[in-house]
């Protein structure tokens, strides 16, 4: 059974653009379920804050009804990552260093 949210042609752009910008790599199913990286505990949980962030601000759009471009996405996004800073302060230095640290531990 496939899942709406890999095969719509609208969020899968929007999913490329958004972890280009962050990541500086276009994510596909593997690295969106982080199969791709060898990261530590802290990593995983923030990559995983991240992209659940990124699929919040993609599934509220899509019951607005409202086609996103990549960049109102990004806003929305760091609006919330805003939030989960706020309440982890631990995460802060992680998720900022997230983009090298993805490239550096990509795994193949």
């Amino acid at each position: 059974m496939s899942h709406l949210f890999w095969y719509c042609p609208v969020t899968f752009g929007i999913i490329k653009h958004v972890t280009l910008y962050y990541f500086g790599i276009e994510f596909g199913k593997s690295e969106w379920f982080s199969m791709d990286f060898n990261l530590t505990s802290i990593e995983y949980l923030a990559l995983g804050t991240i992209l659940n962030v990124i699929s919040y601000v993609i599934w509220v759009n899509k019951l607005q009804k409202r086609a996103p471009n990549g960049n109102l996405i990004v806003s929305e996004v760091n609006f919330n990552l805003g939030y989960v800073i706020g309440c982890n302060q631990k995460l802060k230095p992680v998720l900022e260093n997230l983009s090298n640290t993805l490239r550096n531990k990509r795994r193949g």
